[in-house]
């Protein structure tokens, strides 16, 4: 995985993959558990997802593949986002999300009141989120291999570049997948990197 080691072979992310199939006893409680337990002394915390997306009245909701249809349970990102919200201050927390309207993430609930919706979104400072669509938009993908965002994601942490930061994440997908709209939000001047040449480039300060 691009995110485990720098292009000189040093450690970067401690990766936790929980991949969900039908054949899976995987359940939403394990990975709220494996995030609590993060968080406590995470200095850059990275969430990624890719899966299936679809919004109700309460916001976004993150499906897995074993959900048979909407009337199951998956996750709803606000229950997400208020664990990242109230992390530690000093913990950099990225989120990236690959899947149908993601970019709906952050969004006031559609439950809110109706003059609200959609003009606020609730991040503390050290947050930040990359979404692979807009609000509307489906996320699209292949039968095999990863989705065109992922795929785009994963050839720029794998660029022979100095430095990639979320920001530079951002621009390159919105190159790369010009059928879709990927969303940025972040609150917050400094976003370190996500992969680098070697740690010690990595460990630069960006603002």
């Amino acid at each position: 995985m691009a995110l485990e080691s720098h292009g000189d072979g040093t450690p970067n992310f401690e990766v936790r993959p929980m991949i969900v199939d039908e054949s899976e006893t995987w359940q939403v409680g394990d990975l709220l558990s494996a995030i609590d337990l993060e968080l406590e002394d995470a200095k850059h915390f990275l969430f990624y997802f890719s899966g299936h997306g679809h919004v109700t009245q309460f916001g976004l909701e993150l499906v897995t593949p074993e959900k048979e249809h909407n009337l199951d349970s998956g996750i709803y990102f606000d229950v997400l986002l208020h664990r990242f919200n109230t992390a530690p201050a000093d913990t950099e927390i990225t989120v990236i999300l690959d899947c149908c309207f993601s970019g709906e993430a952050g969004d006031t609930a559609r439950a809110a009141n109706e003059a609200l919706q959609h003009r606020f979104t609730t991040l503390r400072e050290g947050i930040t989120i990359l979404a692979s669509s807009g609000r509307t938009e489906e996320s699209r993908a292949d039968a095999e291999g990863p989705s065109d965002f992922t795929g785009a994601v994963i050839e720029r942490l794998n660029a022979d570049v100095k430095r990639t930061t979320i920001l530079d994440v951002y621009s390159w997908a919105k190159e790369q997948v010009p059928a879709q709209t990927p969303v940025l939000r972040t609150f917050g001047s400094r976003h370190s990197a996500l992969r680098a040449a070697d740690r010690a480039t990595a460990n630069e300060d960006m603002v």
